[in-house]
């Protein structure tokens, strides 16, 4: 395994995380799926950003109330993110893609990393797996805007007292948030009342800058109270259907055929940057992949998957752009 292994070489302090081969094989390790999502129920909302969020890897915010249970469905994420394989680096703490959720008063030293020793960062730590930002709005902003490049896919270079050292950034962010400081705002709502002030509630929510809010592809705004009776068992299966058709598939790519949708992009998205048009397509993608599977129907992009895709990557977005005017 280590000789496979693009990066087979750690720190002393790693190897307390030893890799555990499956008996009689050898050549693979074992990795155990988490139950920890698996047990719980969802609403369809939450059942459908998870299977987004496994499906293409695209960074997800999850903002609302508080107590609606934003914490859990990140941390959730964990059990449907794909098996780890053959070509992927980590460090794999209980057989499985590592999970990082720092604390809001970490510095931007112990997030990055660096030191005199060039240390492990948060970040490091989180390569090939999932990083958790909890209530985002509490971190330091030089975090926050530091993480810009990483979130996508720029590499990371740490650089101190003649020495250096460039991070894979490989990772997925979820960042979880309440948009007002009362915790009941969203941009769904209407006559929320609040016990602070109309300015205070807009500076906290212009802590959220454009450039870094658009490195998410996927936004959710959660409810306290929603009936929850999708099991995450019946998530999983959807997320290993569609992933068994990735890998037979040898039809056409989805992806060739944008081309044809061009003139509706200068329609209806001409104020969406050109990064948020590829999340859109691949979302959609990810319909036309689950439909030909259901159907057993080669593969075709149609527009009820670029309306599906819109709601959640252009629409959140543009409800929050508009802020609480």
């Amino acid at each position: 395994w280590a000789k496979e292994n693009k990066n087979p070489f750690y720190r002393i302090h790693d190897l307390k995380n030893c890799l555990v081969l499956e008996p009689g094989k050898g050549s693979r390790p074992y990795f155990q799926r988490p139950d920890f999502g698996i047990n719980k129920f969802y609403s369809e909302a939450e059942a459908e950003f998870l299977f987004l969020s496994a499906t293409t890897g695209l960074h997800g915010l999850l903002a609302g109330d508080s107590g609606a249970g934003k914490s859990t469905l990140a941390k959730a994420l964990l059990s449907f993110l794909p098996e780890p394989g053959p070509d992927d680096t980590g460090r794999w703490k209980n057989n499985w893609r590592p999970l990082i959720m720092p604390h809001q008063s970490i510095t931007a030293a112990a997030f990055l990393g660096g030191g005199a020793s060039l240390y492990q960062g948060e970040v490091e730590r989180a390569e090939n797996g999932l990083l958790i930002l909890d209530e985002l709005l509490e971190f330091n902003s030089e975090i926050v805007e530091t993480l810009r490049g990483p979130m996508a896919g720029e590499r990371l270079r740490l650089a101190r007292a003649g020495m250096d050292r460039e991070i894979e950034c490989q990772f997925q962010v979820i960042a979880t948030t309440n948009l007002c400081p009362c915790g009941k705002w969203t941009p769904e709502k209407e006559n929320i009342s609040c016990r602070f002030s109309r300015l205070r509630c807009t500076k906290s929510l212009e802590k959220l800058s454009g450039p870094f809010v658009d490195r998410f592809g996927l936004m959710m705004f959660t409810e306290p109270k929603i009936n929850r009776q999708i099991s995450g068992q019946a998530v999983l299966q959807r997320i290993e259907i569609l992933q068994k058709r990735l890998q037979v598939s040898s039809e056409k790519s989805p992806l060739e055929q944008v081309g044809t949708f061009s003139e509706i992009y200068k329609r209806f998205y001409s104020d969406v940057s050109t990064r948020r048009l590829n999340y859109l397509t691949q979302v959609a993608q990810i319909y036309a992949l689950e439909r030909s599977a259901e159907t057993s129907s080669d593969l075709e992009l149609k527009m009820d998957d670029f309306n599906r895709s819109e709601y959640w990557v252009i629409k959140p977005f543009r409800q929050l752009e508009k802020g609480m005017s």
